[in-house]
C-alpha cells in the first residue's frame, strides 16, 4: 500500500489547511501582480453603484478592455463582485450584466459596531439593536 494520500484526502486538506499563495520573486512578475491588484481596486472602487463593464471601463480608463473583462470575471470568481442582469432600455435583445462590489451588495454578515456581535441580516441587525444586549 502506497504511503501518497488518497485524491479524498488531498481534497479535504486542501478545503481545511490554511490557504497559501505563491508570489513569484522576478521582477516583471511583481509588477505584474502589482498592476492587476492597482486594476483591481480601481474596479471595485467605481462598482460601489452598479454598473456594465462599458461603464467601468469609462471610469477606469487606464485598463485595457480585454484586462477589464478577464479582470471582472476573475473578481466575479473570489467573491468580490457580484454579477446580476437587468433588461435592456429598449426591452429587446439580450439582457445586460451589471457589476457591483461583493461590499456593498452583501454587507451580512457583519459585526455590530456598538458590542461586536455578528449579525446576519437587516432583520437581525433590527433585532439585535433594539434588544439589551446591545445597549
Amino acid at each position: 500500500m502506497s504511503d501518497a494520500p488518497s485524491v479524498q484526502d488531498s481534497v479535504y486538506q486542501t478545503l481545511v489547511g490554511p490557504i497559501r499563495i505563491e508570489v513569484p520573486s522576478e521582477k516583471s512578475a511583481n509588477y505584474a501582480l502589482d498592476r492587476s491588484l492597482t486594476r483591481s481596486r480601481a474596479i471595485l472602487d467605481v462598482t460601489r453603484d452598479p454598473m456594465t463593464a462599458e461603464d467601468i471601463f469609462r471610469q477606469t480608463a487606464s485598463i485595457p478592455m480585454a484586462s477589464l473583462y478577464h479582470l471582472l470575471n476573475s473578481m466575479v470568481r473570489l467573491g468580490w463582485l457580484r454579477v446580476y442582469s437587468i433588461p435592456n432600455k429598449g426591452g429587446r435583445g439580450n439582457r445586460t450584466k451589471v457589476y457591483t462590489s461583493a461590499i456593498v451588495a452583501d454587507p451580512y454578515p457583519r459585526t455590530c459596531p456598538v458590542c461586536g456581535v455578528t449579525v446576519y441580516s437587516i432583520e437581525n441587525e433590527a433585532r439585535h439593536r433594539q434588544s439589551r444586549d446591545c445597549l
